[in-house]
């Protein structure tokens, strides 16, 4: 059983979980979970640990994500 946000919330009562990633300027990245900032300064390094791991973002959600900070210097997922 997976242990990520997204999946957590299989099974429970519907309550929406609202997922921001914003680009900064010096190539880091900020992650809000519920309006609060859950990462700041993620380098883009570990931006994949991050989502990945803690949020279960991977593949191509993933690249769906860094397509929309590309174009857009943020991300909106609601899970």
């Amino acid at each position: 059983m997976s242990k990520t946000f997204k999946d957590s919330a299989r099974g429970k009562a519907p309550s929406k979980v609202y997922l921001e990633v914003v680009a900064n300027g010096d190539g880091t990245f900020e992650i809000i979970r519920n309006q609060r900032i859950v990462g700041t300064n993620v380098g883009e390094r570990w931006l994949a640990d991050e989502l990945c791991g803690k949020y279960g973002f991977c593949g191509k959600e993933f690249d769906g994500i860094m397509r929309q900070l590309t174009e857009n210097g943020r991300a909106n997922i609601v899970f």
